[in-house]
């Protein structure tokens, strides 16, 4: 919601939920086009100069002769066990070619463990790193683990939440933040299962949650964290301290020039 506010204050028209019914170039030569969209019963023409078609990716495997070569696959990519080995048992599948998503990060750690699964026979492909969902906006968007829907789906009413607003951190004081987040989701015994981070430096910000989640950390752990004050990061760990299950250490109350800054 931040980022959608932010975006629609830039002047942005944002359609949600609606079906596109038609597409037309207006004039000829185009000129334009004309997209004919409905939301319910409702049908609404919206003109443009340009049409910026986002899609998902998937891998091009025609005519690579896996059949002949008996490796399986569908149109989701090549099917491989944990070692990143096909059905041919001489061949190995790493990056985006691989069943289970589409990720960098991830095709470029599997690379590093199919070599080693090869020379030393050890390491696993298919438990990759724990990699955050980006959006490279101003302000930044990015995501780790389960949201909250899928956690509660998961873990029950017992999941703890918390959120804390960079406005309530000396430097988001300092930087006068007005708007940004780090929303956390933990389980019922203090495990982190989820992040959510938007406004400034989001996007950088997330990796800490990333590093969490795959080290089965826990909130005491995030909030054992000593953050550079003042910087945004000081959000992470207040968010990991609200509802962490311990009482605060006195060493770790916010500090007297935030009060005062308050009072100002």
């Amino acid at each position: 919601d931040p980022l959608l506010d932010a975006l629609r204050d830039e002047g942005l028209f944002i359609a949600e939920g609606v079906a596109i019914e038609r597409i037309e170039a207006v004039g000829r030569p185009s000129k334009g086009i004309t997209l004919s969209v409905s939301a319910g019963s409702e049908t609404d023409r919206l003109e443009a100069t340009h049409l910026l078609v986002a899609t998902a990716a998937s891998p091009r495997l025609e005519g690579l002769g896996l059949e002949a070569g008996g490796i399986a696959f569908d149109k989701t990519g090549i099917r491989t066990d944990s070692y990143g080995v096909t059905s041919n048992k001489r061949v190995t599948a790493i990056g985006d070619v691989r069943q289970g998503g589409m990720a960098t990060a991830t095709a470029a750690r599997a690379e590093g463990l199919a070599q080693v699964a090869r020379l030393f026979a050890g390491g696993s492909v298919s438990d990759g790193p724990v990699v955050p969902i980006v959006v490279h906006t101003d302000p930044g968007l990015a995501t780790v683990g389960l949201d909250e829907g899928a956690a509660r789906k998961r873990y029950g009413v017992g999941i703890r939440i918390a959120r804390w607003p960079f406005s309530e951190t000396d430097f988001g004081l300092l930087t006068q933040q007005r708007s940004g987040f780090v929303k956390v989701i933990a389980a019922s015994d203090g495990r982190i299962l989820g992040a959510g981070i938007t406004g400034a430096a989001a996007i950088d910000l997330i990796h800490v949650w990333a590093l969490a989640i795959s080290q089965g950390l826990s909130l005491r752990d995030m909030a054992a964290a000593a953050p550079v004050i003042p910087s945004l990061a000081e959000a992470s760990v207040e968010a990991a301290l609200s509802i962490a299950p311990q009482r605060r250490s006195p060493a770790l109350l916010r500090p007297v020039s935030r009060l005062a800054l308050r009072r100002r």
